[in-house]
């Protein structure tokens, strides 16, 4: 049998998704160090980046029954770290924001400051519904699934050009409608 040293990524989480060990080991040994250090430096405490990561494999490891990658293995694993930091953050921001609030005031800030972020991730992905629907997939498939232009354009069944046009246009539209909502938040 063939060292999984040699497998792409894609047939490693095949593999992985029929619950083979040693799949997940060479994910593990081909990713970890990469995703530590991305976390290291979004956190800037090694310990802390240390669990992260170890979590993240855990869960990959506990779900590969229903394992569903719609990216690269390697965008989807960047995400995790992503989503991952920024739920530490926030989950330390709020207990440090509880710890140091000795004013029911502050806490009333925070809560309006949520409903805000809210309100206006509500309005951004109002935004993104508006887009025309080849623009909106565009978006969705670069910003929210991490795909490249030509893993788009493949997906999609146009060229290149066309999706490069199609975020262009998506971007343009969504900065000039965040304006107008920022604007109004200002006010």
């Amino acid at each position: 049998m063939a060292s999984y040293k040699s497998y792409s990524d894609e047939e490693l989480v095949t593999l992985l998704q029929k619950g083979e060990r040693q799949a997940f080991d060479e994910i593990y040994d081909r990713f970890w160090d990469k995703l530590f250090v991305t976390a290291t430096n979004r956190l800037g405490n090694a310990d802390e980046a240390e669990d992260l990561v170890q979590d993240i494999m855990l869960r990959l490891w506990n779900n590969y029954e229903t394992l569903f990658i719609q990216t690269s293995l390697s965008a989807y694993l960047a995400i995790a770290v992503k989503y991952e930091v920024i739920n530490f953050l926030a989950k330390q921001k709020r207990y440090q924001s509880y710890a140091s609030s000795s004013d029911l005031s502050e806490m009333d800030n925070s809560t309006e400051d949520f409903l805000q972020l809210k309100e206006l991730q509500g309005r951004l992905a109002k935004l993104v519904k508006s887009l025309p629907e080849k623009g909106q997939m565009a978006f969705v498939l670069s910003r929210e699934q991490g795909l490249s232009q030509k893993q788009i354009a493949e997906k999609m069944g146009i060229s290149e050009n066309t999706v490069e046009t199609h975020l262009r246009r998506a971007v343009k539209r969504l900065r000039s409608g965040l304006k107008t909502i920022l604007f109004s938040f200002f006010i």
